[in-house]
């Protein structure tokens, strides 16, 4: 981070523009931005823009389970944001977020193994929140409809990392003669 800042620093002192002071990691990306400087032109028709893997269904999939906990938890009570369980079932849903990330990141994959080994990490991760659910449902903490709904969503997970993981397999053994 202190070296992207330096560079940052560098490069609007050398156009004359200055930055905000990055103080921790951000996922705001407009905060790479100079101050006061918007953007009228818009990019050139056929300029992808960010990673392939923000446009994979999958990852796209764990993103809005993450962004549809923070809802469920933002409308709930303090005990219930604040218990063991549902931090470990966020954090366990932005771990496989990043983990499947992490895995989908390459166009070009050279190296199955592991991408493998990042999706069943992911996998890992995402297990682990439905025992988080099922705490959470067996301390009161989440009706029979919120962990129906953390079921299905924690399996529909799971079925796409399932299937993503048998289709890297498979191109696995066909390169590499069915080992």
């Amino acid at each position: 981070v202190e070296e992207l800042a330096g560079r940052r620093a560098r490069l609007g002192h050398a156009v004359g523009v200055e930055h905000e002071p990055i103080t921790g990691v951000k996922a705001n990306l407009a905060l790479f931005e100079p101050r006061g400087v918007e953007h009228a032109e818009q990019e050139p028709a056929g300029v992808q823009e960010g990673f392939k893997f923000e446009k994979h269904p999958l990852y796209l999939e764990a993103i809005a389970f993450c962004a549809e906990l923070d809802e469920i938890f933002a409308n709930a009570g303090q005990k219930a944001r604040e218990h063991p369980a549902a931090t470990s079932l966020r954090d366990g849903a932005t771990l496989t977020a990043a983990k499947l990330a992490a895995a989908l990141n390459d166009d070009d994959i050279e190296e199955l193994g592991m991408t493998i080994a990042y999706i069943k990490r992911a996998l890992s991760a995402l297990t682990g929140t439905l025992g988080s659910a099922a705490a959470l449902h067996a301390e009161g903490l989440a009706d029979d409809g919120q962990f129906e709904l953390l079921r299905s969503r924690i399996f529909s997970i799971r079925d796409g990392i399932v299937s993503t993981m048998g289709e890297c397999r498979s191109e696995f053994r066909r390169r590499h003669g069915g080992r």
